[in-house]
């Protein structure tokens, strides 16, 4: 499976789990590398090589499951442990020390990996093959719904992006196939996200329900239909259906949703951080442990990790 046999990375992916292929989808792209293992067509792992993703301790502190100070100390376990035959990874740690149960920790490892492939999709111009039977080593078996990650992907695209994903479709009226409480299970939906799948009833067209504003509705109906079309669970007709006595239009203005946070990818962003932290530290006594020479990479991204979360912690008390 080459890039561009069925036009789109979504489209690929959609593509393993209709034939349940089993194997491992190798996607490029902005200098990383995504190793996304499918077993019966659902995804159950996923590796990242290249430009670190988001590490496990800021998925916890991120979705509030660890505290900032709990994150520091985990970080100061295993830099001290540094240098020992023993290799302590952040997880193991945290629940030694109490902060996690290994319930709490294998739910953060399922979070983690689906944030990869999340990324993967996200991700634009994008090369991938996919290598039948093959299976990497130490591959993890996470419960994962593809789409309800295609559906948190669709989210974080701009808006030419989404209307790139639904071309030649907009005049078509879409109206949903199946119960919209099985659906909105299926994609992982809130409430109010469910709520407006009763709007997709085959009355509007895909124009004009990816055009309704989020800000005005509190609910991203754009996201919704460019999901739900791209998964094909929606079918489109050239003709408005008759739209049943009470049912209801696109949404007005219900309570805005839960959403999932947005995991960091902004270089500015990143670059700001730093520079808050060069900042600060040339105004504070020395806040990090004594310096060591890290060994290899492993050693160095620990103590890194290390130094930013004592700046971090420090800001916060600043």
């Amino acid at each position: 499976m080459p890039s561009g046999e069925h036009g789109t990375l979504i489209g690929a992916m959609l593509d393993l789990g209709e034939k349940r292929r089993s194997g491992v989808l190798t996607v490029s792209a902005e200098e990383v590398t995504t190793h996304v293992t499918f077993d019966g067509g659902a995804p159950i792992d996923a590796v990242e090589e290249g430009t670190p993703g988001e590490p496990l301790g800021r998925l916890l502190v991120r979705t509030r499951v660890l505290s900032p100070e709990q994150h520091a100390k985990v970080i100061d376990a295993m830099a001290s442990s540094l240098g020992t035959n023993k290799e302590q990874k952040f997880g193991e740690v945290a629940v030694a020390l109490g902060f996690l149960t290994k319930e709490k920790l294998g739910e953060a490892l399922r979070e983690q990996v689906r944030w990869r492939i999340v990324r993967a999709l996200q991700r634009e111009n994008a090369e991938y093959r996919f290598e039948e039977g093959a299976q990497r080593p130490g591959a993890g078996l996470h419960d994962l719904s593809l789409d309800a990650i295609i559906f948190d992907a669709v989210r974080w695209f701009e808006g030419e992006r989404r209307r790139a994903a639904v071309e030649g479709r907009g005049p078509f009226y879409v109206a949903l196939r199946g119960q919209p409480n099985a659906v909105a299970r299926r994609f992982g939906m809130t409430p109010e996200e469910q709520s407006a799948l009763e709007t997709i009833d085959g009355t509007e067209t895909v124009a004009d329900l990816t055009a309704v504003d989020s800000s005005e509705t509190g609910v991203d109906l754009a996201s919704i239909v460019v999901a739900l079309t791209l998964a094909g669970v929606v079918e489109l007709s050239d003709a408005p259906r008759v739209r049943p006595e009470g049912a209801p239009r696109a949404p007005s203005r219900p309570p805005p949703p839960t959403r999932a946070s947005e995991p960091p990818r902004a270089n500015d962003r990143i670059a700001r951080t730093v520079a808050r932290l060069k900042k600060a530290q040339a105004r504070m006594p020395s806040v990090a442990p004594e310096e060591r020479k890290p060994e290899n990479e492993r050693e160095a991204r620990v103590l890194a990790e290390q130094c930013f979360q004592h700046g971090v912690i420090h800001l916060r008390a600043n």
